[in-house]
Formats: structure tokens, sequence, C-alpha cells
């Protein structure tokens, strides 16, 4: 790994210039028609190796004129993302039929009981927020959004499968989950 601070005060680390380097790396990947460079690194608001992730930004933001001209940025998944990536990834089939039925269900009873049961997000209606989220529970995702994945530790999408998945897995195992 770098020394963070020795290259942050001269730009160099053990006598290669970082700049230099990234330059020269950029230029065979340009030289290159079918080549990519991609670099990638999470969001250090909420990753598990937040120190590193900070490093790695700081070094990044000293070359970031190299990059400048050509770069393209990506971010993987965003909040809205969420439900489908699980859905896709958690269930191997999700009943359309049961899906427009069980939001309907849930939105009508959101209605109902709009003094017990937290509102839908400004911009939708209870059954879209429904059917977006289904076959999970908006509120369910909430909470792990909010209160689970703002642990450090805890890495956002890939925590999240991993922490449904056992969890169906283990309903399932159990025989409460037959339809998970």
């Amino acid at each position: 790994m770098l020394n963070r601070w020795n290259f942050l005060k001269t730009g160099f680390y053990e006598g290669i210039n970082i700049r230099t380097s990234f330059s020269s790396l950029l230029q065979a990947v340009e030289s290159c028609p079918y080549a990519v460079l991609v670099i990638t690194t999470p969001d250090p608001a909420s990753d598990a190796y937040k120190r590193a992730t900070q490093h790695a930004l700081d070094v990044l933001g000293e070359v970031d004129s190299v990059f400048a001209r050509i770069s393209h940025q990506t971010i993987p998944s965003d909040p809205p993302d969420l439900p489908a990536i699980l859905r896709r990834r958690l269930f191997s089939h999700v009943d359309e039929t049961a899906r427009s039925a069980v939001s309907a269900a849930y939105a009508d009873v959101c209605q109902r009981s709009s003094a017990l049961i937290a509102p839908p997000p400004q911009d939708r209606t209870a059954l879209q927020w429904f059917q977006e989220n289904y076959p999970l529970h908006p509120d369910t995702l909430r909470v792990i959004i909010e209160r689970i994945a703002s642990n450090d530790n805890f890495q956002n999408t890939r925590g999240i499968l991993r922490l449904l998945g056992m969890t169906a897995h283990l309903l399932r195992k159990s025989g409460q989950g037959e339809g998970t």
C-alpha cells in the first residue's frame, strides 16, 4: 500500500512519480483498441474498509487530471435499484399475478390504517411502493438500509444479499419459508 503521507507531501512513492506512472498506464490502455482501464472505489461513507478506501481516493485525487479527459464514472447500484437487485438475486421466480394482488392488498391496508403504518415516500403511491419492493416488504428494506447497512463494517448491497439469503435459507430449512 502506498505510504499516504509521503505521497501526499512529495507526489512520489519510493522514487516513482505516481502521476507519470498513471499517465503511462493510460497511454498504454488508449493505444489498445479493445482495452479498458477500470478503477473502482467503494463509497467511503458506507464501506467496511473506510480508511483504505479514503486513502485510495486521496491518491486518485492527486492524479485526477491525468484521467479527467477520458474518464467515465459508473455507480454500480443506487438505493432505488436495490429492490430489483434483491428480487433478481434472491428469488428464481416472482409470480407477477401474486405481486399485483399482494401489493394491492397491502396498499389497501396501508390506506385504511394510515395512523399505524408508515406512509410510502412522497413521490409514490402505496401501490407503487409495494410493487417496487415485492416480494419484500418496503419497511423491511428501509430498516435494513437505515439501521443495519449504516454499520461501518456492512457492505451495502452485498451485505444485504448475504443477510437476506441466509434468512431465506434458514426459513426454508425450518419449514417456515415455503413461499420464499
